[in-house]
């Protein structure tokens, strides 16, 4: 499958609701579930995303009694995972309600000083107001069952009519472009109609739930699994590349109020979230990290060595990035996550993990093959690792960066007690 897409899909089923960048192509995503080997049972997804492996088939079929449970550390997008998997009894319904809210929908001229920088410089003026109206429309109506689903039809709005650059990963608001979309009630109506046309062709009522929170930590495991071992895991951690999935929300958090501030987005958001961005490290956070990797004394020495050599690479930059310290902290993580797996996984139970690889400043690390030796070292047994696809190569005529052939692997592993 190298060279298999890329990313979540704009067109798949409940992918397409809102195109959070961490997921599956269909492609790996369906390598990854057949890998799994789980004919009925629980399948849990620690690094959840936006769910697409729980609304993937063989949740949705009536003949297959396999369940799912998500964990997502970041809240929003949790909260949209789990209105995936609920199913309304009248879908259509959900249109009635945009019929509700256009009607209330009242817009005003806002003062840019009343919203972020970041809002009021990514919309025209009639638009912010039409976009403000059409959110405070739903939060007066917050008790309606379809109040979340009407937030996130707006939310997915908000790149659609915005006039400046808001691709991912970066939002760019000096760069000004033509909105793809002009009419922002046309929109989120044209948004919710998709929901309700996956809602209705879905073959089978959603079996599954999404809790949002770490899951590095076993209280968020004895929550999401309360009574039930888990017959096998499907999932893909964040990547050590340096992707900040809190920030690439920052135009969503900010529009909804869920935070105004840099400070209040890492407080609020990122706040359970693995830590796999040179921003969420800290030099006494690294060697905390690395001391905890005492308890696999191989994979600690594995660690410390590419540690160093980070450094170095570091040190001979004027503002170069902390990937030495980075590196401690996101291994410590995933092997909190991998001993937390551990003890819910039945015996038996095979773990499917898409991973990728990455080279910061040059300095490769083969991030699949040590999660691997890492679950290894835990208690797992290995099984496989298989390429899905070349990477890498986006930036490849950048003189400034690496020239490193990556890929993305899929990584699985069973727990043999």
């Amino acid at each position: 499958m190298i060279g298999s897409p890329n990313g979540v899909s704009r067109h798949r089923p409940f992918d397409r609701w809102f195109r959070y960048p961490a997921g599956f192509s269909e492609t790996t995503l369906r390598a990854a579930i057949d890998a799994a080997r789980v004919k009925d049972g629980l399948v849990v997804d620690c690094f959840a995303g936006s769910g697409s492996v729980g609304t993937a088939t063989p949740f949705t079929q009536a003949d297959r009694s396999t369940q799912y449970v998500g964990i997502e550390a970041h809240p929003m997008i949790a909260e949209l995972a789990a209105i995936k998997l609920k199913q309304p009894a009248e879908p259509p319904d959900l249109l009635l309600f945009i019929d509700e809210l256009e009607g209330a929908v009242e817009p005003a001229p806002v003062p840019r000083s009343a919203v972020p920088d970041l809002i009021a410089r990514s919309f025209e003026s009639s638009t912010l107001a039409d976009l403000l109206a059409w959110r405070e429309a739903i939060k007066r109506r917050s008790e309606s069952e379809w109040a979340p689903y009407a937030k996130w039809a707006l939310l997915a709005t908000l790149r659609d009519v915005a006039s400046v650059s808001v691709g991912w990963p970066y939002q760019r608001p000096g760069r000004a472009r033509q909105a793809p979309y002009a009419d922002v009630g046309a929109r989120v109506r044209a948004r919710a109609s998709m929901m309700v046309e996956d809602l209705i062709q879905r073959a089978f009522g959603a079996r599954g739930t999404v809790v949002s929170g770490d899951c590095t930590k076993a209280d968020t495991w004895k929550v999401a699994l309360p009574d039930n071992a888990a017959a096998g895991c499907v999932t893909s951690p964040p990547y050590l590349n340096n992707f900040d999935y809190a920030d690439a929300t920052r135009l969503e958090a900010y529009f909804w109020g869920e935070a105004a501030t840099w400070a209040e987005l890492c407080q609020h958001i990122r706040v359970d979230m693995l830590v796999a961005t040179t921003q969420q490290t800290g030099r006494d956070a690294a060697f905390t990290a690395l001391e905890q990797l005492e308890a696999v004394p191989r994979f600690q020495g594995s660690v410390e060595k590419l540690s160093l050599a980070l450094r170095s690479e570091r040190e001979k930059r004027k503002r170069g990035k902390e990937y030495d310290r980075l590196i401690s902290q996101y291994f410590a993580g995933i092997a909190e996550a991998l001993t937390c797996l551990e003890a819910r996984l039945d015996g038996d139970g095979r773990a499917a993990w898409v991973v990728g690889d990455s080279a910061p400043y040059g300095v490769y690390v083969d991030t699949p093959g040590m999660i691997l030796e890492l679950a290894s070292e835990i208690g797992f047994e290995p099984i496989e690792d298989r390429l899905m696809r070349s990477r890498g190569q986006r930036w490849r005529t950048n003189g400034s960066r690496h020239q490193l052939l990556l890929s993305e692997r899929l990584i699985v592993f069973r727990n043999p007690r």
